[in-house]
Formats: C-alpha cells, sequence, structure tokens
C-alpha cells in the first residue's frame, strides 16, 4: 500500500524556499488545512499503488505534500503522474497555492503583476514581516507601493486616522480598527489593495476574550472589504509567520 508519513516536527522557523528532495516527484503546497485534514482528504489514495509514497511536512506556514517513490529502484508511468497531479489539484481546490518550491510572495507577486495591481500594507503585530517578504521577490517594486507599521495606538491614529473611540471600546486588535486601517491606508496611498493586520502575537498581552493568537486581516480595494479572524498556536515568532502567510493568501483569493 501507499505509505503516508510525516516529515518530522513542525519547525519553529520556516524559509518559504523550500527545495525538493531529488527523491520528490512533486510537492504541493497549501495553506489553511491542518496536517490530519489533508491526510483524510487523501485517504483513499494511500491503497491506490505501492510504488508511491506520500509525506506531508506540516510547518507553521502550511503544509507541503510531498509524493515520493517508495523506492529508488521502481519505476512510475507519466501518465500515471500525471493523472494523479490533476486529482490532487481537484481536490486541494484553493488550499493548494503552489507547486515544488514556490513560495506564497511569489504566487501572490505573479498575480498582482498579472492583473496590473499595486498593493500596500498596514502592519501591527506582524511588524513589518509581510511587507518583507513581498520585498523579498526580485522585481517586486513593479506592484508593492508602500509598507506601513503601525504598531503603537498612537500610530494607528496619527498615520491612519483609526478613531480613538474604537479604540477605547473594542481595543487595537479588532474587526472595526482593522477596518479602518486599511480606509486610512486606501486614503494615503495609490495602491489598488491594500492590507492590513492587527493581533496579539505573545506570549503575553492576551485574555480570555482576547487571546494569544487572535488575528484579524482585512484586504480592501476602495469599494469591497474582506475580514478575516483567525486563532493561531505556536511561538511569537510561529504565530506571526501563519498571520503573514494567511495575509498573503487572502490577497492570493482575492483573484480566484
Amino acid at each position: 500500500m501507499i505509505r503516508y508519513s510525516t516529515c518530522g516536527p513542525p519547525r519553529a522557523e520556516q524559509s518559504e524556499n523550500i527545495s525538493a528532495a531529488a527523491a520528490n516527484l512533486m510537492v504541493f503546497r497549501t495553506c489553511g488545512l491542518s496536517k490530519e485534514e489533508i491526510a483524510d482528504l487523501f485517504q483513499d489514495l494511500l491503497t491506490r499503488d505501492r510504488r508511491l509514497s506520500f509525506c506531508l511536512d506540516s510547518h507553521p506556514l502550511g503544509v507541503d505534500i510531498q509524493i515520493r517513490l517508495s523506492s529508488p529502484q521502481v519505476a512510475i508511468e507519466p501518465e500515471l503522474l500525471s493523472r494523479l497531479s490533476d486529482e490532487v489539484r481537484l481536490r486541494l481546490g484553493a488550499y493548494l497555492y503552489g507547486e515544488g518550491s514556490e513560495s506564497m510572495e511569489e504566487v501572490v507577486g505573479k498575480l498582482l503583476r498579472q492583473n496590473h495591481h499595486t498593493l500596500a500594507t498596514a502592519e501591527s503585530c506582524t511588524g513589518g514581516l509581510i511587507a518583507s517578504r513581498i520585498t523579498d521577490v526580485p522585481g517586486s517594486s513593479e506592484y508593492f507601493l508602500q509598507g506601513v507599521i503601525t504598531y503603537s495606538n498612537q500610530a494607528k491614529k496619527d498615520l491612519l486616522g483609526v478613531r480613538e473611540e474604537t479604540l477605547r471600546q473594542l481595543g487595537a486588535v479588532s474587526g472595526p480598527v482593522v477596518q479602518q486601517m486599511c480606509i486610512g491606508l486606501k486614503r494615503i496611498s495609490a495602491a489598488d489593495l491594500v492590507l492590513a493586520v492587527s493581533g496579539i502575537a505573545g506570549p503575553g498581552g492576551g485574555s480570555v476574550e482576547k487571546p494569544v493568537g487572535l488575528v484579524f486581516i482585512g484586504l480592501y480595494d476602495g469599494q469591497d472589504f474582506r475580514l478575516k479572524e483567525y486563532r493561531f498556536q505556536g511561538c511569537r515568532k510561529e504565530i506571526k509567520l501563519q498571520a503573514s502567510q494567511m495575509a498573503l493568501d487572502l490577497v492570493r483569493r482575492y483573484y480566484l
């Protein structure tokens, strides 16, 4: 039967530049599904061909599905691999964001470039990580206009026009504040899309109502506003990585 395994424990720090090992026939990169959910999704594939093995590599940026030959001595028909690839893509749907070593920031950059759109970011808990990842891609100046780090409440008010009343009543980590961050950024930026994030990266600062890992992410195009709320798990760096990944994924899904 096809072997299913994990690829070691989750990593506290994970670069998006993960290169597939020579033994890997295919690598599918996912975001938004747990390792257990993916295992359930592909359970029936595990018995189809004993020459293949599935390995799930879980890390703060998502789960990579690695399909390998069970032994270097076996061979596999290209047609079978093609059909298998199509089926994996179909089952994953929008949760599949890349293949091979393709990173989320590269995927988002291609989409922005293809649609002749520009992007700006306003970050609180991620502290500039989203902008850093975007600008890690060569040529990102074609579509990334600016990024502001509004870490304090005062910065949110001064730079983005977030209302004092909203901050006082709801706190900085809330959907309405992220919406106002987006609106304020759109007002001062010429970008087609603006992305904002506010959350609690920990280890302190959480409460019963707003635990560590709570993050709000918003995307605004001048007309429609999209808001996502997440409850991430892990250490401070892992929460920031997850928040940056899901923020970029929100931009990606804008084009689906």
